[in-house]
């Protein structure tokens, strides 16, 4: 009876690993399967994408180091010819506590089209029911996609292959805090 039981349960745990195995496996191409799927029943399909990321400093320092608590920090590429368009439509990517951030469309870190853009960044808290808020821990220095135009660093032309490399460098010591123009990014509501 014992021997049964063994058999038996290691004959259950040989089918879970594999079905987690297979689902693990198809939960990728599902979900890509998924989105390929809802492209098509709207008409389109997958555009061409190529990787856009880099790093983020803060006086040379990463965010980790700097003491940034609970706010994150949040890069939006504005389309050069849209720069009034909402933050809520943008492409945006996340800094992590080391300042890395990857802009994903389809999949994670897969990038955006290429264009000609203007990033605008921001610092803010974030809650469930209000979005991103708060004031501005960048100093409304650099939320401003319109201001950020006229500044070469904060301008790319992303083209194919991609680069993943980019490297941002914020100065705010020592700067007195602006005052957020008519385009700049204040909150972001989910």
């Amino acid at each position: 009876m014992i021997c049964r039981n063994d058999s038996l349960f290691r004959t259950f745990a040989v089918f879970a690993a594999a079905a987690a195995i297979g689902i693990a496996g198809c939960g990728r191409q599902g979900a890509k399967q998924s989105v390929d799927e809802v492209l098509r029943e709207s008409g389109k399909s997958r555009a061409d994408v190529y990787p856009l990321g880099g790093k983020i400093t803060i006086d040379s320092q990463t965010p980790e180091a700097g003491g940034f608590g609970q706010k994150r920090i949040i890069v939006m590429l504005f389309d050069q010819a849209k720069l009034d368009a909402p933050a809520s439509g943008v492409p945006k990517a996340f800094c992590d506590s080391k300042g890395d951030f990857a802009f994903s469309t389809y999949d994670q870190g897969d990038g955006v089209a290429p264009g000609k853009y203007v990033l605008a960044l921001v610092e803010l808290k974030f809650d469930k029911r209000k979005g991103y808020y708060g004031a501005d821990g960048l100093k409304n220095l650099y939320n401003d996609p319109v201001a950020n135009a006229q500044i070469s660093e904060l301008t790319i032309d992303h083209r194919p292959p991609g680069k993943k490399d980019y490297a941002f460098d914020l100065k705010l010591a020592g700067r007195e805090a602006g005052t957020p123009g008519p385009k700049a990014v204040t909150s972001i509501r989910k």
